[in-house]
């Protein structure tokens, strides 16, 4: 059998990604994900979780969401996100969420509520929004 051929191509990307995790956490001095951290080449780790890209896909590909704007101001879905990312982080800290939250952040000069939580000191996002008044 060839290395690796006994997982699946989702468990290998699961696998990969938690070793890019533990690599990042390793190599920050604090061991914290989030405002600071930057993996190699300048990636932000956030993009790496495992979810990221579907959160990513949910959060700015429904126009019901209303970030469009969001989007253009940062170049990208995924600038969008790690701005939205260190946003949620910076007040997760602050406040010392665990668990599941709601909070409403200012990114790109819009107010966003953000749903997510926060499991071993990591934040997740799941959703955002501009909510329509």
């Amino acid at each position: 059998m060839r290395d690796g051929a006994r997982y699946g191509p989702a468990t290998r990307r699961l696998l990969e990604g938690e070793l890019r995790n533990f690599a990042n956490l390793l190599a920050d001095e604090g061991g914290s994900i989030g405002p600071g951290s930057r993996a190699a080449a300048g990636r932000h780790p956030a993009l790496d979780l495992p979810g990221a890209a579907n959160s990513i896909h949910h959060i700015f590909g429904r126009s019901v969401h209303q970030l469009e704007g969001v989007v253009a101001h940062f170049g990208s879905p995924e600038a969008a996100y790690t701005a939205l990312y260190d946003a949620v982080q910076a007040v997760v800290r602050a406040e010392g969420t665990s668990g599941v939250f709601q909070s409403i952040v200012t990114v790109a000069g819009e107010l966003v509520t953000v749903r997510g939580r926060v499991i071993d000191g990591v934040l997740r996002l799941n959703t955002a929004f501009i909510p329509v008044p």
